[in-house]
């Protein structure tokens, strides 16, 4: 895969990189606090579980398309606290527990977050996140703010 493709492909699932992908749920309609998250298969139940740590209700949805190679994991943000929830939880997975090469993807953007502190990636991510729900970001207070990794540099 290189910078200029849209998405992964299927080969990159398969060989077992990580792929996330966040977007609005296909349909859904607007005001709804829904993201669905499509990951490679085998980072899907650490992701999962991290996502429960942190207070969001989970499921996974089948996804009925040929030669798909991501599980989609469906998530609500209200019980969790929003896209800043989901912004931490996600960093955090991608820099503690995969800190090798990832593709990661919202409403079709490739994001890429190295070089940037814990704290840019973050918010760039929750910014991202809200563009996917249809709304102009918020740019609110982070309550993970002030950790002490928060100003690390990403690779």
């Amino acid at each position: 895969m290189n910078d200029h493709d849209p998405y992964p492909t299927a080969d990159d699932a398969a060989k077992g990189k990580l792929v996330l992908k966040i977007q609005r749920p296909l349909g859904a309609p607007r005001g709804r606090e829904d993201l669905d998250l499509r990951i490679s298969p085998d980072y899907a139940c650490k992701l999962k579980g991290n996502l429960v740590d942190n207070g969001f209700h989970v499921s996974d949805v089948t996804e009925l398309s040929a030669g798909s190679a991501l599980q989609v994991v469906a998530t609500s943000l209200t019980a969790a606290g929003g896209v800043g929830a989901l912004a931490y939880v996600v960093v955090e997975f991608l820099r503690k527990d995969h800190g090798k090469e990832y593709c990661l993807y919202v409403n079709d953007k490739r994001i890429q977050f190295k070089g940037l502190s814990v704290r840019q990636a973050r918010r760039m991510l929750a910014e991202q996140a809200q563009a996917a729900l249809g709304r102009e970001p918020e740019l609110g207070e982070d309550e993970h703010a002030d950790k002490p990794a928060d100003d690390e540099l990403l690779e």
